[in-house]
């Protein structure tokens, strides 16, 4: 089982609305199932990783060379450190 699905159903249980009293645990859970989908989705984590779309899925207006240069820095730093790191 990855990393990201181990840590999303850790709280996914933590956060889910039927255990947890919070006022904003519905609204926090909402972000977690997000956040999993989208990293959990090889097409929209690589997008999000480029810096071409934010966490909440929508485009991002980057500047060409902006994101290339992004995309460069964290191909080195994925080479360099691995995944676990970034």
């Amino acid at each position: 089982m990855s990393e990201i699905k181990k840590t999303y159903l850790v709280l996914a249980r933590r956060l889910h609305p039927d255990i947890n009293g919070r006022p904003d645990a519905n609204e926090k859970f909402i972000e977690v199932d997000h956040a999993y989908k989208m990293l959990s989705d090889s097409k929209s984590r690589w997008l999000y990783d480029s810096g071409q779309i934010k966490s909440d899925g929508q485009e991002r207006e980057v500047d060409p060379v902006d994101a290339v240069m992004e995309t460069m820095w964290r191909q080195m730093m994925w080479e360099q450190h691995g995944s676990a790191r970034m």
